[in-house]
């Protein structure tokens, strides 16, 4: 349950979505979810389906599941505090990191040498995690360009062909980019899958999100103030 601090420091949003059927049981929130509030169940008998009452699960990166499937539209409602914290403040964090965080979320690979290189080079002279987090993320919007454009040939390790060689990508590129990045240099992160709001609908005042919407970000975690988003993509030119 959010501590006063946390709640003191984030932005109340009250919000209701109607999501068209698609291939996921993934429930869509804003982040930082308190409550959501909707009918989810199967309440329609189908072949082989019987009708079930309603429940949600959840699992370990607190993401959000319907049990049941999003086979028919659904509507519901949701109610979240989106982190709002100065950056003051996420300085001031502890990095003592609780080994449930440390464990998953700095896994790594084995990797080209050159990717830690890297980013013991764009964070020096950084003295704080939000500090490495801010520089690794303005690095990579602004050192490398956007693209569709997959030709070529990356070879055994895809990320090191980006970060060296092809310079230009997508935002799961560059959220795939950072995340290792920050990992090398001992700072929990997670690469996350969503959408981004979508586009402002002045008739019916909301926000239409389509599936060209969809995005990859990065969220770097510290200690008392959880998960914290960054957003290393580029604008495309367009």
């Amino acid at each position: 349950y959010p501590t006063l601090q946390v709640r003191q420091s984030s932005v109340p949003v009250r919000y209701t979505v109607l999501l068209e059927p698609l291939a996921s049981d993934a429930i869509f929130l804003v982040p930082r979810a308190l409550r959501v509030r909707g009918r989810f169940a199967v309440t329609v008998s189908r072949p082989g389906v019987a009708p079930s009452s309603g429940q949600l699960g959840m699992d370990q990166t607190g993401s959000v599941f319907n049990p049941y499937g999003n086979y028919t539209k659904l509507r519901y409602e949701g109610m979240s505090l989106v982190p709002a914290f100065p950056a003051e403040q996420l300085r001031a964090a502890s990095e003592d990191y609780p080994e449930v965080v440390r464990a998953p979320y700095l896994q790594l690979p084995r990797l080209d040498p050159r990717i830690a290189q890297l980013s013991a080079q764009v964070t020096r002279g950084a003295r704080t995690a939000y500090d490495k987090a801010a520089a690794i993320e303005q690095h990579l919007r602004t050192q490398y360009g956007y693209t569709l454009d997959l030709s070529g040939r990356p070879g055994e390790d895809p990320l090191a062909y980006f970060l060296f060689e092809k310079r230009a990508g997508h935002c799961e590129y560059f959220a795939a980019a950072m995340t290792v990045m920050l990992r090398t240099q001992g700072i929990p992160a997670r690469y996350v899958n969503g959408f981004l709001p979508g586009e402002y609908n002045d008739v019916g005042e909301d926000y239409i999100v389509r599936a060209s919407d969809a995005h990859s970000w990065v969220e770097v975690y510290f200690p008392e103030y959880g998960w914290i988003t960054f957003d290393p993509t580029p604008p495309a030119e367009e």
